[in-house]
């Protein structure tokens, strides 16, 4: 069996965290399954291969000044019956015709946001798979809002080539439902790395008071919050962060300013918060492997961030979490651990930051909320396990 994962990347560390949860999760059930992605920017060829996946070829041939696929998608099919499969296998490459199934791990991407390309895009990737019968699944991600009627239309043409829809948040899901006629395929379960097999919580805030690791204060900014034109001010939304920081550092704890992709926007964003801290640089930290940045999560006492997959690496550990957002998905995730009250989602929100980090800085109430995460999470494995059944039900029928 071989199934391309679409929307996968490496330079923003959520979306590498998918990846990897995703090809865990197939190789551990199907042995013998084949990953493969199309070749992107964000994908280079070392970090493609690290993973046993190979390149679908030729790529999306995407048209550099529209990024639609138009005419060269139908190109790119009659370029691959050019060259046998026994050739492109000799450089790890695969045709699309290969390919028996797809999942779609796109995290946010449809949605009026980012306007009607990439459900074009989808809609025209998803159909070539439809029309041979193989399976097309998109795995739990935000969805919406679609109120232009344009966007709408097309996101339900997306769901009419999909086998399943997964929404990853109630917001999501009623978003979803509104545009369908009928959902019998939309489903809701919590982001797929909230269980990925390989990360285990570390020593975390629940801990001795002693241990050093629980002490520690994560600090993690996002420049996305300032460029995708909300009302944060970039002056007081990195005020929050060192507000945050002088508490801590106040209170006992180590600050730590943590890095959640590799565009290198974020670093700048820190090293300022660390300057004003009075931090050495070796305060900020950084890894090409997101399951090392998930570990590194799990030991800190409380993280204050703007990464989702920072605070869903966070939650599912047992690290309590201040969010600030700049889309719905972050306080549908608090919402789904049981603890929304710790949810920023404006400017006007932020005068309770201070009262919020100083509760998390005191052990007992702490430990309260750790115990809360962990109620929640046992409640949402129940849904995680069902939709990866499903799923797999799904695969073994066109394996």
């Amino acid at each position: 069996m071989l199934i391309e994962i679409h929307g996968a990347g490496f330079g923003n560390k959520g979306a590498q965290l998918m990846l990897g949860t995703v090809v865990d999760r197939l190789r551990a059930r199907f042995p013998n399954a084949e990953v493969c992605i199309a070749v992107g920017s964000d994908r280079p060829y070392r970090e493609v291969a690290k993973i046993g996946a190979k390149y679908i070829w030729p790529s999306r041939l995407l048209d550099g000044r529209r990024g639609k696929y138009g005419p060269l998608f139908k190109v790119a099919n009659v370029l691959s019956s050019c060259v046998s499969e026994a050739r492109l296998a000799s450089y790890g490459l695969v045709k699309r015709s290969q390919v028996d199934a797809m999942l779609d791990i796109s995290g946010f991407a449809f949605s009026d946001m980012w306007g009607p390309t990439p459900m074009r895009n989808f809609c025209t990737l998803a159909n070539s798979y439809s029309k041979r019968n193989c399976p097309v699944v998109m795995l739990p991600q935000m969805l919406g809002p679609f109120v232009k009627p344009e966007n709408a239309i097309l996101f339900k043409k997306m769901v009419s080539h999909c086998s399943l829809v997964y929404t990853r948040d109630q917001q999501s899901f009623e978003i979803a439902k509104e545009c369908l006629e009928e959902s019998t395929k939309l489903r809701k379960a919590p982001d797929i790395t909230l269980f990925q097999p390989d990360a285990h919580p570390g020593g975390g805030p629940a801990g001795s008071d002693d241990d050093s690791s629980t002490r520690k204060v994560l600090l993690v900014p996002n420049m996305r919050v300032l460029d995708m034109g909300t009302a944060w001010d970039e002056a007081k939304y990195l005020e929050m962060f060192k507000g945050a920081g002088r508490q801590a550092i106040n209170a006992g704890y180590q600050v730590q300013i943590l890095i959640h992709e590799t565009f290198g926007k974020d670093a700048m964003l820190a090293r300022n918060i660390a300057r004003d801290l009075s931090l050495p640089e070796s305060c900020i930290f950084g890894h090409s492997d997101p399951k090392v940045l998930k570990q590194e999560i799990a030991k800190g006492a409380f993280l204050l961030g703007s990464r989702f997959h920072s605070l869903a690496s966070a939650l599912s550990t047992g690290t309590p979490s201040i969010a600030i957002g700049w889309a719905h998905k972050y306080g549908e995730l608090l919402k789904d651990f049981g603890v929304a009250e710790f949810d920023i989602p404006s400017v006007d929100d932020s005068e309770r930051i201070p009262s919020l980090v100083s509760q998390l800085l005191q052990d007992t109430q702490r430990k309260q909320i750790v115990s809360r995460l962990q109620q929640s999470k046992i409640s949402l494995a129940k849904t995680n396990a069902e939709m990866w059944h499903e799923i797999f039900n799904l695969l073994e029928a066109c394996a």
